[in-house]
Order: structure tokens, then C-alpha cells, then sequence
């Protein structure tokens, strides 16, 4: 299944404990459903790290899709469908916005 959702993230973490040359660490990986990618962490700080640049790129596409809606609103309705439809490529262009 490939279809996403805005502002929703989908992944399967796993954790478990490895012996390295400091002591136990935890090491991470995380797939996801939609696509079946998966990403591998030698430590739960990079997992934290990659999380967070996710959800930071999705906050961005969110303000974005905020402002570009408005955008679409005021020129469906004051102006010609051409400047509509460039407002909806750029809306595509952010990968986590979906048009339904």
C-alpha cells in the first residue's frame, strides 16, 4: 500500500542491544509499511535525529499547503484557471501534501 496521508508519519521500529568496543548500545532500525524502505541506526541518537528532520519536514509542507490553499482559494475565485493550476503544481511538489 503506497498511499499517505499529510502530517502522518507509518513506520515499524525495532530495537535491540549490541556489544560495542564502549559497552551495551542500542541500535535501531525503522521500515516503513507504505514503501517497505528501511533505515538503520547505530544508536538511538541518530534514530531521534532522522525523526526529527522528518517531522520538521513535515511541519514546513504543512505551513506550506496553509499558505498555498489560500493562495488557491483567493485565485479560484478573483482570477483565470492557469494561475490556479500553477498553485496546485506547486502544492505537488511537496512530497507530504496530498490533493484529493
Amino acid at each position: 500500500m503506497t498511499t499517505e496521508r499529510p502530517g502522518y508519519l507509518a513506520y515499524l521500529l525495532r530495537l535491540w542491544r549490541a556489544n560495542a568496543d564502549a559497552g551495551t548500545v542500542w541500535r535501531a532500525s525503522l521500515e516503513s509499511p507504505h514503501t517497505g524502505e528501511r533505515h538503520g541506526f547505530a544508536n538511538l541518537e541518530l534514530l531521534f535525529a532522522f525523526l526529527e528532520e522528518k517531522t520538521e519536514g513535515l511541519a514546513q509542507c504543512a505551513e506550506q499547503a496553509k499558505d498555498i490553499t489560500m493562495q488557491m482559494h483567493s485565485t479560484y475565485h478573483h482570477t483565470a484557471d492557469n494561475e490556479c493550476r500553477s498553485l496546485i503544481n506547486a502544492v505537488m511538489n511537496c512530497p507530504s501534501i496530498a490533493i484529493a
